[in-house]
Protein backbone atom coordinates (compact mmCIF):
# COMPACT_ATOMS: atom_id res chain seq x y z
CA UNK A 1 0.00 0.00 0.00
CA UNK A 2 1.50 3.35 -0.54
CA UNK A 3 2.14 5.22 2.01
CA UNK A 4 -0.97 7.59 3.14
CA UNK A 5 -1.94 9.98 6.05
CA UNK A 6 -5.61 10.01 8.34
CA UNK A 7 -5.31 13.37 9.89
CA UNK A 8 -8.43 14.09 12.71
CA UNK A 9 -9.79 16.87 14.05
CA UNK A 10 -10.38 16.79 17.54
CA UNK A 11 -13.87 18.47 18.75
CA UNK A 12 -16.86 17.00 17.02
CA UNK A 13 -14.52 14.69 15.31
CA UNK A 14 -12.53 12.34 17.43
CA UNK A 15 -14.16 13.44 21.16
CA UNK A 16 -18.08 14.76 22.23
CA UNK A 17 -16.04 18.21 23.34
CA UNK A 18 -19.18 20.29 22.19
CA UNK A 19 -21.01 19.65 25.22
CA UNK A 20 -18.46 19.85 27.61
CA UNK A 21 -16.73 23.54 25.27
CA UNK A 22 -20.84 24.98 25.89
CA UNK A 23 -21.13 24.57 29.77
CA UNK A 24 -17.29 26.17 30.06
CA UNK A 25 -18.50 29.60 28.23
CA UNK A 26 -21.95 29.21 29.75
CA UNK A 27 -20.11 29.25 33.23
CA UNK A 28 -17.48 32.03 32.65
CA UNK A 29 -19.68 34.63 30.84
CA UNK A 30 -21.93 34.14 34.18
CA UNK A 31 -19.26 34.54 36.09
CA UNK A 32 -18.18 37.93 34.62
CA UNK A 33 -21.28 39.53 33.99
CA UNK A 34 -23.08 38.14 37.32
CA UNK A 35 -26.35 38.68 36.12
CA UNK A 36 -27.51 35.48 34.94
CA UNK A 37 -26.75 36.79 31.06
CA UNK A 38 -26.89 33.06 29.04
CA UNK A 39 -25.71 32.09 25.96
CA UNK A 40 -27.59 29.81 23.45
CA UNK A 41 -26.99 26.84 21.78
CA UNK A 42 -27.17 28.41 18.75
CA UNK A 43 -24.38 30.89 19.11
CA UNK A 44 -22.03 28.64 20.10
CA UNK A 45 -23.03 25.80 17.88
CA UNK A 46 -22.19 28.67 14.95
CA UNK A 47 -18.42 29.20 16.99
CA UNK A 48 -17.83 25.10 16.13
CA UNK A 49 -14.11 24.78 14.37
CA UNK A 50 -13.16 28.31 15.72
CA UNK A 51 -9.73 29.20 17.39
CA UNK A 52 -10.18 29.47 21.61
CA UNK A 53 -9.41 33.26 21.38
CA UNK A 54 -11.34 33.70 18.73
CA UNK A 55 -14.52 32.76 19.64
CA UNK A 56 -13.59 34.20 22.81
CA UNK A 57 -13.85 37.49 21.15
CA UNK A 58 -17.36 36.59 19.67
CA UNK A 59 -18.63 35.77 22.77
CA UNK A 60 -17.42 38.81 24.99
CA UNK A 61 -19.26 41.06 21.62
CA UNK A 62 -22.80 38.84 22.09
CA UNK A 63 -22.96 39.09 25.69
CA UNK A 64 -21.62 42.83 26.24
CA UNK A 65 -18.09 41.91 28.01
CA UNK A 66 -15.49 44.64 27.05
CA UNK A 67 -12.36 42.24 28.24
CA UNK A 68 -12.89 39.16 25.76
CA UNK A 69 -8.81 37.83 26.61
CA UNK A 70 -10.20 37.85 30.13
CA UNK A 71 -13.17 35.81 29.46
CA UNK A 72 -10.93 33.35 27.19
CA UNK A 73 -9.02 32.92 29.82
CA UNK A 74 -11.26 32.18 32.69
CA UNK A 75 -12.82 29.82 29.95
CA UNK A 76 -9.78 28.30 29.45
CA UNK A 77 -9.10 27.26 33.46
CA UNK A 78 -12.92 26.27 33.59
CA UNK A 79 -12.65 23.77 30.71
CA UNK A 80 -9.13 22.75 31.93
CA UNK A 81 -10.66 21.49 35.12
CA UNK A 82 -13.59 19.16 33.10
CA UNK A 83 -13.13 15.79 35.25
CA UNK A 84 -11.80 13.54 32.62
CA UNK A 85 -14.13 10.76 33.91
CA UNK A 86 -16.65 14.06 31.31
CA UNK A 87 -14.41 13.32 27.94
CA UNK A 88 -15.41 10.43 25.97
CA UNK A 89 -14.41 9.51 22.49
CA UNK A 90 -17.58 9.05 19.82
CA UNK A 91 -18.78 5.61 19.82
CA UNK A 92 -16.68 2.96 17.63
CA UNK A 93 -13.88 5.74 17.60
CA UNK A 94 -11.35 4.59 19.87
CA UNK A 95 -11.54 0.57 18.23
CA UNK A 96 -11.64 2.43 14.96
CA UNK A 97 -8.12 3.89 15.68
CA UNK A 98 -6.71 1.36 17.06
CA UNK A 99 -7.30 -1.21 14.72
CA UNK A 100 -5.97 0.99 11.39
CA UNK A 101 -2.55 2.30 13.98
CA UNK A 102 -1.11 -1.41 13.74
CA UNK A 103 -1.13 -0.90 9.69
CA UNK A 104 0.90 1.62 7.05
CA UNK A 105 -1.46 4.17 7.48
CA UNK A 106 0.18 7.19 9.32
CA UNK A 107 -2.08 9.01 12.33
CA UNK A 108 -2.11 12.94 11.99
CA UNK A 109 -3.98 15.27 14.65
CA UNK A 110 -4.63 18.68 13.78
CA UNK A 111 -7.29 21.13 16.04
CA UNK A 112 -8.03 24.48 16.29
CA UNK A 113 -7.75 24.06 20.34
CA UNK A 114 -4.87 24.98 22.35
CA UNK A 115 -1.85 22.36 23.15
CA UNK A 116 -2.54 22.08 26.46
CA UNK A 117 -5.95 21.29 26.52
CA UNK A 118 -5.63 19.45 23.28
CA UNK A 119 -3.06 17.03 25.32
CA UNK A 120 -5.53 16.80 28.11
CA UNK A 121 -8.17 15.80 26.38
CA UNK A 122 -6.63 12.83 24.38
CA UNK A 123 -4.61 11.76 27.59
CA UNK A 124 -8.60 11.73 28.94
CA UNK A 125 -10.50 9.56 26.09
CA UNK A 126 -7.63 7.03 25.77
CA UNK A 127 -6.51 8.18 22.46
CA UNK A 128 -3.18 9.85 23.21
CA UNK A 129 -1.09 6.89 22.68
CA UNK A 130 -2.25 6.91 19.19
CA UNK A 131 -1.08 10.06 18.32
CA UNK A 132 2.98 11.07 18.37
CA UNK A 133 3.03 14.47 20.04
CA UNK A 134 5.73 15.79 17.78
CA UNK A 135 3.03 14.97 14.90
CA UNK A 136 0.02 17.08 17.00
CA UNK A 137 -0.88 20.46 15.37
CA UNK A 138 -2.92 22.81 18.04
CA UNK A 139 -3.33 26.24 17.31
CA UNK A 140 -0.30 27.11 19.66
CA UNK A 141 1.54 25.58 16.34
CA UNK A 142 0.59 27.84 13.52
CA UNK A 143 -0.13 31.58 12.65
CA UNK A 144 -3.29 31.12 10.74
CA UNK A 145 -5.73 28.64 11.79
CA UNK A 146 -8.80 26.99 9.64
CA UNK A 147 -10.12 27.65 7.67
CA UNK A 148 -6.90 28.69 6.33
CA UNK A 149 -4.88 25.60 4.77
CA UNK A 150 -1.87 26.29 6.71
CA UNK A 151 -2.93 23.74 10.07
CA UNK A 152 -3.41 20.99 7.53
CA UNK A 153 -0.41 21.84 5.72
CA UNK A 154 1.58 21.55 8.87
CA UNK A 155 -0.05 18.05 9.44
CA UNK A 156 0.72 16.56 6.45
CA UNK A 157 4.45 17.66 6.59
CA UNK A 158 4.72 16.54 10.16
CA UNK A 159 3.63 13.03 8.81
CA UNK A 160 6.69 13.52 6.24
CA UNK A 161 3.67 13.01 3.41
CA UNK A 162 2.79 15.23 0.23
CA UNK A 163 -0.59 16.91 1.05
CA UNK A 164 -2.23 14.65 -1.73
CA UNK A 165 -1.88 11.41 0.20
CA UNK A 166 -3.81 12.56 3.02
CA UNK A 167 -7.29 11.63 4.19
CA UNK A 168 -8.63 14.91 6.20
CA UNK A 169 -11.61 14.32 9.51
CA UNK A 170 -13.68 16.92 9.66
CA UNK A 171 -16.98 18.01 12.04
CA UNK A 172 -16.53 21.96 10.66
CA UNK A 173 -17.31 23.90 7.68
CA UNK A 174 -14.14 25.47 8.81
CA UNK A 175 -11.64 22.59 9.07
CA UNK A 176 -13.52 20.88 5.36
CA UNK A 177 -12.26 24.62 3.87
CA UNK A 178 -8.67 24.09 5.46
CA UNK A 179 -7.98 20.44 4.44
CA UNK A 180 -9.81 21.10 1.13
CA UNK A 181 -7.42 24.48 0.44
CA UNK A 182 -4.45 22.38 2.08
CA UNK A 183 -5.45 19.90 -1.06
CA UNK A 184 -5.86 16.97 0.74
CA UNK A 185 -6.14 14.13 -1.57
CA UNK A 186 -10.06 13.44 -0.02
CA UNK A 187 -11.74 15.22 3.01
CA UNK A 188 -14.16 13.10 5.19
CA UNK A 189 -17.48 15.18 6.29
CA UNK A 190 -18.81 14.18 9.69
CA UNK A 191 -22.48 15.38 10.66
CA UNK A 192 -21.98 15.73 14.49
CA UNK A 193 -22.17 19.73 14.22
CA UNK A 194 -23.12 20.70 10.87
CA UNK A 195 -25.06 18.96 8.48
CA UNK A 196 -24.48 17.49 4.85
CA UNK A 197 -24.96 20.73 2.97
CA UNK A 198 -22.73 22.84 4.70
CA UNK A 199 -20.17 20.51 4.71
CA UNK A 200 -20.04 19.43 1.34
CA UNK A 201 -20.18 23.87 0.66
CA UNK A 202 -17.48 24.14 2.49
CA UNK A 203 -15.03 20.77 0.86
CA UNK A 204 -16.23 17.85 2.07
CA UNK A 205 -16.28 15.10 -0.82
CA UNK A 206 -17.92 12.36 1.51
CA UNK A 207 -20.15 13.03 4.31
CA UNK A 208 -20.99 10.45 7.31
CA UNK A 209 -23.05 10.36 9.73
CA UNK A 210 -20.01 9.48 12.44
CA UNK A 211 -16.13 8.90 12.56
CA UNK A 212 -16.01 5.57 12.85
CA UNK A 213 -18.15 4.90 9.75
CA UNK A 214 -16.07 7.57 8.01
CA UNK A 215 -12.61 5.47 9.58
CA UNK A 216 -14.06 2.77 7.97
CA UNK A 217 -14.91 3.54 4.44
CA UNK A 218 -11.46 5.53 4.29
CA UNK A 219 -9.44 1.96 5.59
CA UNK A 220 -11.29 0.51 2.55
CA UNK A 221 -10.10 2.41 0.22
CA UNK A 222 -6.63 2.83 0.80
CA UNK A 223 -6.45 -1.11 1.49
CA UNK A 224 -7.54 -2.55 -1.33
CA UNK A 225 -6.48 -2.79 -5.10
CA UNK A 226 -8.23 -0.33 -7.76
CA UNK A 227 -8.67 -0.52 -11.17
CA UNK A 228 -9.71 2.21 -13.37
CA UNK A 229 -11.15 0.97 -16.65
CA UNK A 230 -11.54 3.58 -19.71
CA UNK A 231 -13.51 3.33 -22.69
CA UNK A 232 -11.40 5.28 -25.51
CA UNK A 233 -13.60 7.31 -28.09
CA UNK A 234 -15.34 9.96 -26.73
CA UNK A 235 -13.94 9.04 -22.88
CA UNK A 236 -10.27 9.18 -22.61
CA UNK A 237 -9.95 11.14 -25.88
CA UNK A 238 -12.79 13.57 -26.74
CA UNK A 239 -13.86 12.39 -30.37
CA UNK A 240 -14.61 9.10 -32.19
CA UNK A 241 -11.03 7.63 -33.67
CA UNK A 242 -12.80 6.12 -36.49
CA UNK A 243 -14.37 8.70 -38.19
CA UNK A 244 -12.04 11.19 -37.22
CA UNK A 245 -9.40 9.89 -39.38
CA UNK A 246 -11.66 10.52 -42.49
CA UNK A 247 -12.70 13.71 -41.51
CA UNK A 248 -9.01 14.77 -41.48
CA UNK A 249 -8.05 12.79 -44.87
CA UNK A 250 -10.86 12.31 -46.98
CA UNK A 251 -14.25 13.89 -45.43
CA UNK A 252 -15.86 12.61 -48.22
CA UNK A 253 -14.98 8.88 -48.04
CA UNK A 254 -16.96 9.69 -44.24
CA UNK A 255 -20.13 10.63 -46.03
CA UNK A 256 -19.99 7.03 -48.48
CA UNK A 257 -19.38 5.20 -45.04
CA UNK A 258 -22.50 6.45 -43.63
CA UNK A 259 -24.39 5.51 -47.19
CA UNK A 260 -22.83 2.14 -46.85
CA UNK A 261 -23.68 1.42 -43.68
CA UNK A 262 -27.19 1.98 -44.59
CA UNK A 263 -27.66 -0.22 -47.59
CA UNK A 264 -25.32 -2.74 -47.68
CA UNK A 265 -26.83 -5.39 -45.41
CA UNK A 266 -22.23 -6.65 -44.74
CA UNK A 267 -22.18 -3.60 -43.09
CA UNK A 268 -25.09 -2.58 -41.49
CA UNK A 269 -26.23 -2.53 -37.38
CA UNK A 270 -23.83 -4.80 -35.49
CA UNK A 271 -21.05 -4.53 -38.28
CA UNK A 272 -19.28 -1.58 -37.49
CA UNK A 273 -15.97 -3.43 -37.39
CA UNK A 274 -16.00 -4.80 -40.49
CA UNK A 275 -17.24 -1.76 -41.88
CA UNK A 276 -14.14 -0.03 -40.53
CA UNK A 277 -11.86 -2.48 -41.92
CA UNK A 278 -13.43 -1.89 -45.48
CA UNK A 279 -13.11 2.05 -45.07
CA UNK A 280 -9.88 1.69 -43.88
CA UNK A 281 -8.42 -0.24 -46.89
CA UNK A 282 -10.39 1.99 -49.33
CA UNK A 283 -8.68 5.35 -47.76
CA UNK A 284 -5.36 4.07 -47.71
CA UNK A 285 -4.87 2.17 -51.28
CA UNK A 286 -4.52 5.12 -53.09
CA UNK A 287 -1.93 6.35 -51.08
CA UNK A 288 1.40 5.44 -51.69
CA UNK A 289 2.37 2.50 -49.73
CA UNK A 290 5.38 4.40 -48.26
CA UNK A 291 2.85 6.95 -46.90
CA UNK A 292 0.10 4.67 -45.54
CA UNK A 293 1.06 4.82 -42.07
CA UNK A 294 2.78 8.08 -41.56
CA UNK A 295 -0.52 9.56 -43.11
CA UNK A 296 -3.01 8.18 -40.51
CA UNK A 297 -0.18 8.07 -37.83
CA UNK A 298 -0.72 11.93 -38.42
CA UNK A 299 -4.31 11.79 -38.54
CA UNK A 300 -4.34 10.36 -35.46
CA UNK A 301 -2.24 12.51 -33.63
CA UNK A 302 -4.78 15.46 -34.03
CA UNK A 303 -7.18 13.59 -31.96
CA UNK A 304 -8.21 15.93 -28.94
CA UNK A 305 -8.16 15.12 -25.41
CA UNK A 306 -9.18 16.66 -22.18
CA UNK A 307 -6.04 17.87 -20.01
CA UNK A 308 -8.24 17.06 -17.17
CA UNK A 309 -8.00 13.43 -18.01
CA UNK A 310 -4.05 13.40 -18.94
CA UNK A 311 -4.18 14.70 -15.15
CA UNK A 312 -6.56 11.80 -13.51
CA UNK A 313 -4.26 9.12 -15.64
CA UNK A 314 -1.07 10.87 -13.59
CA UNK A 315 -2.26 10.73 -10.13
CA UNK A 316 -4.09 7.39 -10.34
CA UNK A 317 -0.74 5.84 -10.70
CA UNK A 318 0.86 8.33 -8.42
CA UNK A 319 -1.75 7.54 -5.87
CA UNK A 320 -2.15 3.64 -5.84
CA UNK A 321 1.15 2.73 -7.55
CA UNK A 322 1.56 -0.79 -8.17
CA UNK A 323 -2.10 -1.35 -6.50
CA UNK A 324 -3.65 0.39 -9.12
CA UNK A 325 -3.76 -0.59 -12.60
CA UNK A 326 -5.63 1.18 -15.28
CA UNK A 327 -6.55 -0.12 -18.87
CA UNK A 328 -8.44 0.40 -22.25
CA UNK A 329 -11.26 -1.42 -22.95
CA UNK A 330 -12.64 -0.24 -26.56
CA UNK A 331 -14.72 -0.97 -29.27
CA UNK A 332 -11.84 0.89 -31.23
CA UNK A 333 -9.13 -1.15 -32.13
CA UNK A 334 -5.12 -1.88 -31.01
CA UNK A 335 -3.34 0.55 -33.91
CA UNK A 336 -5.33 3.70 -33.16
CA UNK A 337 -5.31 3.34 -29.75
CA UNK A 338 -1.24 2.34 -29.15
CA UNK A 339 -0.70 5.89 -31.44
CA UNK A 340 -2.95 7.85 -30.15
CA UNK A 341 -1.69 7.31 -26.66
CA UNK A 342 2.04 7.35 -27.20
CA UNK A 343 1.62 10.64 -29.17
CA UNK A 344 -0.11 11.66 -25.99
CA UNK A 345 2.47 10.86 -23.92
CA UNK A 346 0.56 8.55 -21.59
CA UNK A 347 1.47 4.95 -22.97
CA UNK A 348 3.37 4.36 -19.94
CA UNK A 349 0.21 4.31 -17.50
CA UNK A 350 -1.27 1.58 -19.22
CA UNK A 351 -1.21 -1.99 -18.52
CA UNK A 352 0.62 -3.79 -21.98
CA UNK A 353 -3.02 -5.14 -22.97
CA UNK A 354 -4.92 -3.26 -24.83
CA UNK A 355 -8.80 -4.90 -24.53
CA UNK A 356 -9.89 -3.83 -28.03
CA UNK A 357 -9.99 -5.10 -31.57
CA UNK A 358 -6.97 -6.26 -33.09
CA UNK A 359 -5.47 -4.33 -35.85
CA UNK A 360 -1.94 -5.40 -38.17
CA UNK A 361 -0.83 -4.12 -41.03
CA UNK A 362 -0.67 -6.54 -44.10
CA UNK A 363 0.11 -7.04 -47.42
CA UNK A 364 -3.35 -6.11 -49.79
CA UNK A 365 -3.47 -5.69 -53.69
CA UNK A 366 -6.44 -5.20 -55.74
CA UNK A 367 -7.29 -4.86 -59.19
CA UNK A 368 -7.86 -1.43 -59.13
CA UNK A 369 -4.94 -0.59 -57.76
CA UNK A 370 -1.87 -2.36 -59.68
CA UNK A 371 0.41 -4.36 -58.33
CA UNK A 372 2.71 -0.75 -58.53
CA UNK A 373 0.20 0.20 -55.83
CA UNK A 374 0.00 -2.69 -53.37
CA UNK A 375 1.96 -2.72 -50.12
CA UNK A 376 0.53 -2.54 -46.30
CA UNK A 377 -2.56 -1.65 -45.22
CA UNK A 378 -3.90 -1.82 -41.80
CA UNK A 379 -6.52 -4.27 -41.36
CA UNK A 380 -9.12 -4.66 -38.31
CA UNK A 381 -10.40 -7.89 -36.83
CA UNK A 382 -12.85 -8.34 -34.03
CA UNK A 383 -11.90 -9.26 -30.29
CA UNK A 384 -14.81 -11.60 -30.64
CA UNK A 385 -15.75 -13.53 -32.97
CA UNK A 386 -19.53 -13.11 -31.97
CA UNK A 387 -19.80 -16.56 -29.65
CA UNK A 388 -19.72 -14.37 -26.51
CA UNK A 389 -23.85 -14.96 -26.36
CA UNK A 390 -24.59 -11.42 -24.77
CA UNK A 391 -27.72 -9.54 -26.15
CA UNK A 392 -26.32 -6.33 -25.11
CA UNK A 393 -23.14 -5.95 -26.85
CA UNK A 394 -22.37 -5.82 -30.89
CA UNK A 395 -20.67 -9.65 -32.06
CA UNK A 396 -17.55 -7.93 -32.15
CA UNK A 397 -16.80 -7.38 -28.48
CA UNK A 398 -18.87 -8.16 -25.28
CA UNK A 399 -17.29 -5.87 -22.58
CA UNK A 400 -18.80 -7.47 -20.19
CA UNK A 401 -17.24 -10.73 -20.23
CA UNK A 402 -13.68 -8.94 -21.02
CA UNK A 403 -14.34 -7.35 -17.45
CA UNK A 404 -15.95 -10.18 -15.62
CA UNK A 405 -12.47 -12.02 -16.86
CA UNK A 406 -9.91 -9.55 -15.67
CA UNK A 407 -11.90 -9.10 -12.42
CA UNK A 408 -11.36 -13.23 -11.93
CA UNK A 409 -7.89 -13.03 -12.33
CA UNK A 410 -7.26 -11.08 -8.78
CA UNK A 411 -9.24 -13.92 -6.77
CA UNK A 412 -12.50 -13.64 -4.81
CA UNK A 413 -11.05 -12.06 -1.98
CA UNK A 414 -8.58 -9.39 -3.44
CA UNK A 415 -11.12 -7.74 -6.00
CA UNK A 416 -9.96 -4.24 -6.37
CA UNK A 417 -12.66 -1.07 -6.33
CA UNK A 418 -13.73 -0.13 -10.13
CA UNK A 419 -13.89 2.90 -11.85
CA UNK A 420 -14.84 2.83 -15.06
CA UNK A 421 -14.93 5.62 -17.63
CA UNK A 422 -17.01 5.39 -20.57
CA UNK A 423 -20.14 6.80 -22.79
CA UNK A 424 -21.80 4.61 -25.00
CA UNK A 425 -23.72 1.46 -24.78
CA UNK A 426 -21.39 -0.69 -25.41
CA UNK A 427 -20.28 0.43 -21.69
CA UNK A 428 -23.79 -0.66 -20.34
CA UNK A 429 -22.95 -4.89 -19.87
CA UNK A 430 -19.85 -4.12 -17.98
CA UNK A 431 -21.24 -1.17 -15.65
CA UNK A 432 -24.70 -2.79 -14.76
CA UNK A 433 -22.95 -5.23 -12.69
CA UNK A 434 -20.43 -3.68 -11.08
CA UNK A 435 -20.58 -3.42 -7.74
CA UNK A 436 -21.35 -1.60 -4.63
CA UNK A 437 -18.03 0.79 -3.96
CA UNK A 438 -17.34 0.63 -7.46
CA UNK A 439 -17.92 3.85 -9.86
CA UNK A 440 -19.33 4.92 -12.96
CA UNK A 441 -17.93 8.03 -14.41
CA UNK A 442 -20.83 8.21 -17.13
CA UNK A 443 -21.02 11.18 -20.08
CA UNK A 444 -23.75 13.05 -18.92
CA UNK A 445 -26.68 12.34 -21.18
CA UNK A 446 -25.22 9.90 -23.13
CA UNK A 447 -26.30 5.97 -24.14
CA UNK A 448 -24.54 4.54 -20.98
CA UNK A 449 -25.77 7.44 -18.36
CA UNK A 450 -29.66 7.18 -19.86
CA UNK A 451 -29.42 3.69 -19.29
CA UNK A 452 -28.12 3.57 -16.05
CA UNK A 453 -30.34 5.76 -14.94
CA UNK A 454 -32.80 3.79 -15.92
CA UNK A 455 -31.54 0.98 -12.68
CA UNK A 456 -33.25 1.13 -9.73
CA UNK A 457 -31.01 -2.11 -8.51
CA UNK A 458 -27.56 -0.30 -9.69
CA UNK A 459 -25.26 -0.98 -7.03
CA UNK A 460 -22.20 1.19 -8.79
CA UNK A 461 -22.24 4.90 -7.88
CA UNK A 462 -23.07 6.64 -11.00
CA UNK A 463 -21.45 10.35 -11.37
CA UNK A 464 -22.56 12.17 -14.72
CA UNK A 465 -19.59 14.50 -16.59
CA UNK A 466 -19.37 16.75 -19.57
CA UNK A 467 -16.07 18.24 -19.54
CA UNK A 468 -12.39 17.78 -17.95
CA UNK A 469 -12.97 19.61 -15.09
CA UNK A 470 -16.24 17.55 -13.91
CA UNK A 471 -14.10 14.16 -14.41
CA UNK A 472 -11.29 15.32 -12.28
CA UNK A 473 -14.03 16.89 -9.65
CA UNK A 474 -15.58 13.27 -9.84
CA UNK A 475 -12.27 11.18 -9.03
CA UNK A 476 -11.12 14.01 -6.61
CA UNK A 477 -14.86 13.88 -4.88
CA UNK A 478 -14.75 10.06 -5.35
CA UNK A 479 -11.53 9.79 -3.92
CA UNK A 480 -9.80 7.73 -6.67
CA UNK A 481 -7.02 10.40 -6.98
Amino acid sequence: MARVGFVFDMDGTLLDLEPLHFAAWQRAVRQTRKDGTKLSHTFIESCVGIPTQDVGRRVAKEVGITDANALTELKRKIFRNTSSADVRAFDGVVDAIDSISRGPVKLGFCTGSDRDVANSMLEASGLSKYFDPEIRISNDDVEHSKPHPEPYVSAAKQLSLPSDTCFAFEDSPTGCTSAKRANYRCVLGITTSFDASALKKAGADVIFPTTAEAIRWATNRVSRQHLLICDFDHSLIDCNSDTHIFKVLDPELLEEMKMIRKTDPRFGAGKWTALMDHMITKLLMPMKPEDRRAKLVGALSTCPMFDEVKTILTRFKRVHGKRGRIIVLSDANTFFIDVILRHLKIRHLFEDVIYSNSASWERVSTPEAGEDNAGEVLRVRPYHDGSHKCNLCPPNLCKGKVMRTILASYGDKQRPIVAYLGDGGGDFCPCANLSQGDVVFARKNWTLHRKLLKIKTREANLFAWENGSDLIDGFRQECFI
